[in-house]
């Protein structure tokens, strides 16, 4: 019901865009990237191609042009993995961390990375944080663990932001730091980051390991979005 809840905004914009609404010049039906946590995630993954666990009818939105899953939970019914994740074939991002089982359902921290690994031939990225676990999303709240969440919140707001500028601005600096090293000094804390691009079937190397954020002013575009991003953080 999550992706039928995408769908149905999508229609509604196609249809206020036709009837030339004030709303519609805030955005771009050609540019539209969706993202979410947890179910969120899953219902963004289903609207860009997974196959649907319960075997209901397939939910893929083409308009749907890159995708943010924070956390995906791995439900993939009677299909096999490949078969489940292959039609995804738009740019994707995966964030996930070290300690990030799930809290309700049984995916485990290792099994986030799974449609990474089987989704279909376009660019992709991993990011794992180290010591993170499920909550750092949304916060952990009456926790000590409350103030560690805002450097891992600050990475992926960056590294998002990045991904959304790289696939959906066609932004040409962006795109060049999401495919080297840099990606890894925009992520900063100790985070282990992979990519694999279209065409190719391996990692491009090995997942390396960033403990600083000393390179993210040169490499990352500063656009006045990003610069605000950072004063908040």
């Amino acid at each position: 019901t999550r992706a039928l809840d995408i769908r149905f905004v999508l229609d509604r914009m196609d249809r206020m865009t036709g009837e030339g609404h004030w709303l519609a010049t805030k955005w771009d039906q050609d540019r539209i990237g969706v993202g979410g946590y947890d179910l969120g995630a899953l219902a963004s993954l289903l609207v860009s191609g997974q196959l649907p666990p319960d075997h209901g009818p397939v939910l893929a939105d083409s308009r749907v042009k890159a995708v943010l899953a924070m956390s995906p939970p791995v439900h993939r019914g009677r299909h096999s993995l490949r078969d489940a994740y292959a039609e995804i074939d738009i740019p994707a991002l995966f964030i996930s961390g070290t300690e990030d089982d799930g809290i309700v359902g049984t995916t485990k921290a290792g099994q986030r990375r799974i449609p990474f690994d089987f989704m279909g031939d376009s660019d992709r990225y991993l990011v794992i944080f180290s010591g993170a676990d499920h909550q750092i999303y949304g916060g952990h709240y009456l926790s000590r663990r409350a103030s560690k969440d805002k450097p891992f919140q600050a990475a992926i707001v960056r590294t998002s932001t990045c991904f959304w500028q790289a696939h959906l601005s066609e932004d040409t600096r962006a795109q060049a730091v999401m495919q080297s090293r840099a990606l890894n000094s925009l992520v900063g804390l100790s985070a282990s980051v992979e990519r694999r691009f279209a065409d190719t079937e391996a990692s491009q190397g090995e997942p390396e390991r960033q403990e600083t954020d000393r390179e993210t002013s040169k490499s990352f575009p500063q656009t006045r979005l990003y610069q605000s991003i950072m004063q908040a953080y």
